[in-house]
């Protein structure tokens, strides 16, 4: 297990933020955030990762988890990664040991079983509907 950064991680939904969402991160981060998870559902996958890349040279001392993919995690050399509940332990099979890994979960059976599976850290989401979906 990966200690994560820091105990506040701010969320950047580039499908909400668009364009935007470089120059916000990077506000956000000369205003003290020290992690920033980008999220990219919808938004092309060139230009999400674009946007990681950007914001990971642009930040070096920020710390970038990506969500969902291991192998654009590895690309742009983001720090961390993010998944949906129950993908976690197929990563943590071959993943190196100080890549920071964290899952949603939506149910307390979930939260258990994703430290079992290696997470190091894990959301407990959608308490509310959200704007996104």
């Amino acid at each position: 297990m990966a200690k994560p950064p820091s105990p506040l991680i701010a969320l950047a939904d580039l499908d909400l933020l668009g364009p935007k969402a470089v120059g916000l991160v990077k506000a956000a981060h000369e205003g003290g955030i020290e992690w920033v998870l980008l999220r990219a559902k919808k938004s092309p996958r060139k230009e999400a990762l674009k946007a990681a890349l950007e914001i990971i040279s642009s930040c070096p001392r920020l710390f970038t988890s990506l969500h969902g993919s291991e192998s654009e995690r590895e690309k742009v050399g983001a720090g961390g990664i993010h998944f949906p509940s129950g993908r976690l332990a197929s990563f943590r099979g071959g993943a190196p040991k100080n890549v920071v890994a964290g899952v949603s979960c939506h149910l307390n059976e979930e939260i258990l079983g994703a430290f079992e599976d290696g997470a190091d850290y894990v959301f407990l989401s959608q308490l509310f509907a959200p704007l996104s979906k």
